[in-house]
């Protein structure tokens, strides 16, 4: 069995309203490694009771 995950930082140039900047990416970067780190441990937590 294999997982993959993945984290989008930012959108493609001209896809979103906002311009791209360094700050932002990392800003989103931050938000997302929160939400992974969730998803993770959430995950490993049910393979430990399965």
């Amino acid at each position: 069995k294999v997982v993959a995950l993945s984290v989008i930082t930012n959108m493609a140039s001209g896809m979103d309203n906002q311009p791209l900047s360094h700050e932002r990416t990392i800003e989103n970067a931050k938000k997302g490694m929160r939400d992974l780190k969730k998803l993770l441990v959430n995950f490993l937590e049910s393979l430990s009771t399965n």
